[in-house]
């Protein structure tokens, strides 16, 4: 855990893992996420993951609306500015749905849209990426803003930098998807944008 305190200025990211505390715990992919965007000086990453005691996967159940929160903050996920799915493995694709059905988020990102559009209503910016959406990010495609394809570490530096930008000057979301399409590595589902892998050339740099 990193001992970091959130500044209002500064962009909250909810990094999620679809799944039980105990196996994010030893998700080296997380531990790395974690303190790869906590690098960022202007970014406070807080870890997310599935109440103690939801089965899996995830079903209809007791569970309160609002059970999911931040595991340093307490956060609810509809408060941070970013929720990042990290995505391992197929069946954790139900485990998404009910996290957000759970925070009260809409599941669709045009509905998303539209709601801010038409009636100002604001929700976090849901993005993914682990290796099952960058084999096939389609069935995501409905549900998340932004779709990482292949490795975070060359592009989340200049998404998190435009991101900064977008929430300082107020930006239009359409504007703010459109210059993150151009990113590489980076698929926008609304924009149905051409997309390449991002790879990793130095792997020193994953660190």
């Amino acid at each position: 855990m990193i001992s970091k305190s959130w500044k209002e200025d500064e962009i909250s990211f909810g990094l999620i893992y679809p799944n039980q505390f105990s196996i994010m715990e030893s998700s080296y992919t997380i531990r790395f996420l974690y303190n790869f965007i906590n690098s960022f000086e202007n970014v406070f990453c807080d870890k997310i993951h599935l109440p103690k005691g939801v089965k899996f996967p995830a079903l209809e159940d007791i569970k309160p609306i609002n059970c999911v929160k931040g595991i340093e903050t307490g956060f609810l996920p509809h408060q941070f500015d970013i929720l990042g799915f990290s995505i391992h493995y197929e069946n954790d694709f139900r485990n998404i749905l009910w996290i957000l059905e759970k925070a009260k988020i809409p599941l669709t990102n045009t509905k998303r849209i539209n709601l801010k559009e038409v009636k100002k209503q604001d929700y976090p910016l849901l993005i993914a990426g682990g290796p099952v959406v960058t084999s096939n990010p389609l069935p995501f495609s409905k549900i998340f803003d932004i779709i990482f394809i292949g490795d975070a570490e060359p592009n989340l530096g200049t998404f998190l930098s435009l991101y900064d930008n977008y929430k300082k000057d107020k930006d239009e979301l359409h504007d703010f998807l459109s210059k993150c399409s151009e990113i590489e590595g980076i698929y926008v589902p609304f924009l149905k944008n051409k997309v390449k892998r991002a790879i990793l050339k130095n792997l020193d740099e994953s660190k």
